[in-house]
């Protein structure tokens, strides 16, 4: 994953990340990203849960994916045992796809969350040298979500836990023409 996180900033970087925004469904996505994440959860005595009541989003979903990971592998690595992480996929205003992550583990300060989010800067590295990380991925997170034109906040307390949210526009509407026989009359005529 450290290679991966590299390599991916590195695009972002340079403004080559590829994104694929499309009409998506969101359970599979959730699906693959919890069966990915339960046994490290597992293995630190973590509950990791989650709810999604959205169906669909238009985001890429291989972005989505790598940005729950992410922020999932953050939320156990940072939680004390028998602490939790949750996911929460659901509509704002009918309008806006909310995606959240929240644990209830260490918790940052508001200067450690601003300097969380610049690069090779782990939070926790001197009070905790056995937690491993590279300091990039809150960062790739953001620079994630903001290439799908989504907005990413951090809202965190320290000893209390840490809650990411990103908010993702809907499809922009696009205006459509019509192909059928009005649209070929109106041609023609122009044409004569």
């Amino acid at each position: 994953m450290l290679v991966n996180d590299i390599l991916d900033t590195q695009k972002v970087e340079l403004g080559a990340l590829d994104v694929h925004k499309r009409d998506s469904a969101l359970r599979p996505v959730v699906e693959d990203v919890m069966e990915m994440m339960s046994l490290g959860a597992e293995q630190q005595s973590i509950r990791l849960t989650h709810d999604v009541t959205a169906e669909r989003g238009f985001i890429d979903p291989r972005l989505l994916k790598q940005i729950l990971v992410n922020l999932i592998s953050n939320g156990i690595k940072y939680s004390r045992p028998n602490g939790s992480v949750h996911l929460s996929i659901s509509m704002l205003n009918a309008k806006d796809l909310r995606v959240a992550v929240e644990d209830d583990g260490l918790g940052m300060t508001p200067e450690e969350v601003e300097r969380a989010l610049t690069p090779y800067f782990r939070v926790h590295a001197k009070d905790h040298p056995t937690i491993e990380g590279t300091g990039l991925s809150l960062l790739l997170c953001k620079s994630m979500a903001e290439a799908m034109d989504g907005r990413f906040t951090v809202s965190s307390e320290k000893g209390a836990g840490t809650r990411i949210e990103i908010l993702f526009p809907p499809e922009p509407e696009v205006e459509r023409v019509s192909t059928g026989a009005p649209l070929v009359a109106a041609l023609s005529s122009a044409a004569q």
